[in-house]
């Protein structure tokens, strides 16, 4: 299930004695199981399996410093297994806010709702496929060499920025190359959650090959198990509209079951639809460990916004039974 890890690791951080901060904390998961995809057979694979330190030091003066370095464990099509290519970063917090650098998700990225099925390739919010776009086009970026800062709560409103200065060319390299911002209110964890933000990427830029302009808004709700959800999602792409999808989500936990559910809407330039859905269902078998059983489709037309072909002309169809063990 997605965590937004920067905000949870700098809330703990702020939070926690000094004795405590000066220690790193080891965690991970390890995501495996069996997918059977169409036109792709059947594999067994990890699905985000990862392995991180975090931690906090404090300063005195009010002053906290916070550091995190992640990597992928095993290989998946989205991540080279190599040392810390997730989120990895340094900064300060303090009254003032949080300012961190190094390679983070985007303000608009953190904003998705609660999803999960966020670590299935073909069925998560975080891959952008299951919404219509191919997951840079769909605004879901990792940058390297970002800088970002986090203000604190004003009565559960809470502010985010991020630059990236990864242009092509050395000379026009400036910390506007990429930016994100987001404004959001309340908690994923519990009751109302509502949150807005935009990505504008340059030309130029590494990630992409055109001028990206992307905005969302997510609204959730929380309460004794149940999780309720909503996306809407917009991408222009070198200054036209490509297309928009909106995403609706729900799963309720019923003792050691899971149930969940979610489905898309997506519209193109050229006037064509596609809608996806996908169900799945999670078994508690103790703390942090879980069976995990999925089955989704997307359209055949879902692939116009993705250049990744997975299924030309034809829908796809993702089965996954697999175990989640974090630590």
């Amino acid at each position: 299930m997605k965590k937004n890890i920067l905000a949870m690791g700098i809330a703990a951080a702020i939070a926690a004695p000094v004795a405590m901060a000066e220690a790193p904390t080891l965690y991970g998961q390890m995501n495996l199981g069996v997918t059977k995809v169409t036109n792709e057979g059947t594999n067994v694979i990890h699905r985000n399996s990862r392995l991180g330190i975090k931690g906090a030091k404090d300063l005195g003066n009010g002053l906290t410093a916070v550091y995190q370095l992640e990597g992928t464990v095993g290989h998946n099509e989205d991540y080279d297994a190599k040392l810390f290519n997730r989120n990895t970063f340094a900064g300060l917090a303090g009254g003032f806010g949080t300012v961190v650098m190094g390679r983070h998700d985007t303000p608009l990225r953190m904003i998705q709702p609660t999803d999960g099925f966020n670590d299935n390739v073909y069925l998560g919010n975080n891959t952008g496929r299951f919404n219509g776009f191919g997951g840079l086009d769909g605004g879901e970026h990792r940058l390297e060499n970002v800088i970002a800062y986090i203000s604190p709560s004003f009565s559960g409103v809470q502010l985010a920025i991020a630059g990236t200065s990864t242009a092509v060319k050395e000379a026009d390299q400036a910390l506007n190359n990429g930016i994100s911002a987001s404004v959001a209110y309340g908690s994923k964890r519990q009751g109302l959650y509502a949150a807005a933000a935009l990505t504008r990427v340059d030309k130029d830029h590494s990630l992409v090959d055109n001028k990206l302009d992307v905005q969302r808004v997510t609204i959730q709700f929380a309460e004794a198990g149940l999780v309720v959800s909503g996306m809407y999602n917009t991408t222009k792409k070198g200054g036209n509209k490509t297309g928009n999808s909106l995403t609706f989500g729900v799963s309720q936990a019923v003792g050691d079951f899971t149930p969940r559910a979610k489905i898309s809407r997506v519209s193109y330039e050229d006037a064509s639809n596609s809608t996806n859905a996908a169900v799945g269902l999670d078994y508690a078998l103790g703390k942090g460990t879980s069976l995990v059983a999925e089955v989704g489709r997307l359209d055949k037309n879902n692939q116009k916004g993705n250049k990744d072909a997975y299924s030309a002309g034809k829908a796809t169809q993702a089965v996954y039974l697999g175990m989640n063990l974090s630590f």
